[in-house]
């Protein structure tokens, strides 16, 4: 590489580093007021997809958001080039640099990461799966849009006005997925049901005994009759829903 290459490469990363900290020097044959509002441009879109992701936890935050933004301007290094990926960066942000949240507001992270999860289903590439039906050899999938999730707070219930000062006794079970009209729902589910799904969405595919045989061995508490016809109950639904089904491939005899 050529000492021009190389000095340009180096002008790159400090004019990189002044977009992210207006406080770091740029090159002095740069105009200053085209960089800054070079600037400005960049770190709106970066501000922009990150508030409309969390605009909950935005309004809850209010005078702390700004700065938090510019800290993670300044500090985060993305593992992703896409902007759609920002608001993921941003949250692994949060989770990394406060675990615990705030002292009033120990809930910001699921908060966060319950805001967050309806743009990733929104965009998540799933394969249309066929309705479900009784056949024992039938190999079963859980929509790649839809995730079990279990939360310490109460998520669904938080509002500006109704700020959790503890996490209740009980968590909180949500199912989230993509319906047929491409829109995102959220479902309150039981543990039982969460646990069920994590393990179907963590396998390559199984049939309705394989798929008891683990829950019955996550869950041996209940006995084997219990979570057959509760998984029976609640399968002609799930599959109406299109969160759980057949690949699409799968010939019914």
């Amino acid at each position: 590489m050529s000492a021009n290459e190389m000095n340009f490469i180096d002008r790159e990363y400090q004019l990189a580093a002044h977009l992210r900290d207006s406080r770091q020097p740029i090159d002095s044959a740069l105009d200053s007021r085209r960089v800054a509002v070079y600037r400005e441009l960049t770190r709106n879109n970066i501000y922009g997809f990150i508030d409309n992701t969390f605009p909950l936890t935005r309004q809850i935050l209010a005078d702390k958001w700004p700065s938090l933004l510019d800290e993670f301007v300044r500090q985060h290094r993305c593992s992703s080039p896409l902007f759609l990926d920002i608001p993921a960066e941003f949250l692994a942000y949060m989770q990394q640099h406060y675990a615990d949240g705030f002292d009033d507001k120990p809930f910001i992270n699921e908060l966060l990461h319950y805001e967050w999860i309806e743009l990733d289903i929104a965009t998540k590439q799933a394969e249309d799966l066929s309705p479900w039906h009784s056949d024992k050899d039938a190999i079963l999938h859980c929509s790649q849009a839809a995730v079990a999730l279990s939360y310490r707070y109460a998520v669904q219930h938080i509002a500006v006005d109704q700020l959790p000062q503890q996490a209740p006794e009980h968590a909180t079970h949500l199912l989230v997925y993509r319906d047929h009209d491409d829109e995102v729902t959220f479902m309150e589910i039981s543990a039982l049901l969460v646990i069920a799904l994590q393990l179907l969405t963590n396998s390559a595919g199984l049939t309705m005994e394989q798929w008891l045989a683990q829950l019955s061995q996550h869950c041996p508490q209940f006995p084997a009759d219990v979570l057959s016809h509760g998984l029976g109950a609640i399968m002609p639904e799930l599959s109406q829903r299109g969160i759980i089904g057949l690949a699409t491939e799968y010939d019914a005899p």
